[in-house]
């Protein structure tokens, strides 16, 4: 059986990735297409090492300015070549669900979400909101919406990372999908984990691309309001905006190594979130395996991960229900319990989501008899 793999782009080395890896372990003879690469960027996070990643020839070129001819992207998945293939399995929260097989070819498609920019959801730039891009993105967008829509028709099978983004897909393509949900896993070892000593203080944190649905600013107003320390890591084009808060309270760190976020988790008081509309959310599973509770906005795909024993959530993205959820964190904070929290986050493992995985694609494969 010739199994071959795609994603949409393997440029960084975030959450969608790590799923793609996971699966790639099921399967690592395959290869894996995508629209864009950059394996200096994926090695340098131990990431994707051996692996044999086709891209197209004018990778090198189409990477800088992918956001600006992202129309163009559905046809390069449309015209791979993947008639060889008995199993494609693509992992999307764009095009790679379009790709075309042969009639007796399983195509399992992991969805990360429908594509936010697509479908009304905020993403980390904002292009779309410009006077001059309007005009011109109206027009393309209600193709693109036409093609995801037939695109997300052809896979076999859908899977998806969270209840919240199943009922964007029965919402705008009609279908059902099967959630197994992603995981938290290190690039650390274990025993380098252990030896990390905590950052000390008393602070709370969080790491996060700076982007506007993120609402970076309103945490960083909310504490320094409320006259208490946060950490904020990440870089993105929030930048500029954030710089007028930092001062006494609101500590800006940029980009962390593994080794240096580690740390800033084990010190932290609790991991703060108001993303709105995250379609699952790793990263309060990050904190959440190292004990901390978790404060995050009552939206998307926090709600199936943060309880009252391991966090709060609190209702809209403002200073205010912030600021509440803060003083109650502070009242309850010593009825938390750090092994309930992590025994939790040991439920989203990398073992069950590739136990998970591996069974629903025998099942389909023996019902498909191939």
């Amino acid at each position: 059986m010739k199994v071959a793999i795609v994603h949409d782009y393997l440029n960084e080395y975030g959450g969608a990735e790590k799923v793609v890896m996971a699966i790639h372990e099921l399967y690592p003879k395959a290869p894996i297409y995508t629209a864009v690469k950059n394996e200096k960027k994926l090695h340098s996070a131990g990431a994707f090492l051996n692996t044999d990643i086709r891209a197209p020839r004018i990778n090198g070129l189409i990477s800088p300015i992918k956001k600006f001819f992202i129309f163009s992207y559905p046809i390069y998945f449309e015209n791979l070549d993947l008639q060889e293939y008995d199993l494609v399995i693509s992992s999307t929260s764009h095009f790679a669900k379009g790709v075309r097989v042969r009639p007796d070819t399983l195509h399992i498609s992991y969805i990360h979400t429908p594509p936010r920019f697509l479908w009304g959801y905020k993403t980390e730039t904002s292009i779309r909101d410009r006077w001059w891009a309007k005009p011109i993105l109206m027009f393309a967008d209600v193709y693109l919406r036409m093609w995801d829509y037939a695109a997300a028709q052809r896979p076999d099978f859908l899977l998806t990372n969270s209840k919240n983004t199943n009922e964007r897909i029965k919402k705008f393509y009609k279908r059902e999908a099967k959630v197994i949900y992603p995981f938290y896993d290190s690039n650390l070892k274990q025993s380098e984990v252990a030896k990390i000593k905590a950052k000390k203080g008393n602070y709370y944190f969080t790491i996060s691309r700076k982007g506007k649905f993120k609402n970076l600013e309103i945490i960083a107003k909310t504490f320094s309001k409320l006259k208490k320390t946060i950490y904020i890591a990440g870089s993105g084009s929030l930048d500029k905006e954030l710089k007028q808060y930092e001062g006494k309270y609101v500590k800006l760190l940029g980009f962390l190594s593994e080794e240096e976020k580690v740390a800033y988790l084990k010190g932290c008081k609790a991991f703060v979130l108001a993303t709105q509309d995250e379609d699952f959310g790793i990263t309060p599973l990050e904190a959440m395996s190292f004990g901390k509770p978790v404060i995050a906005l009552n939206s998307g795909g926090f709600k199936e991960t943060v309880t009252k024993e391991n966090g709060i959530l609190f209702e809209k993205p403002t200073v205010k229900d912030l600021s509440g959820a803060i003083k109650e964190f502070e009242i309850l904070y010593p009825k938390f319990k750090i092994s309930a929290i992590i025994k939790h986050a040991s439920t989203f493992s990398k073992a069950n989501f590739k136990k998970e995985f591996k069974d629903f694609v025998d099942q389909k494969l023996k019902e498909n008899k191939i």
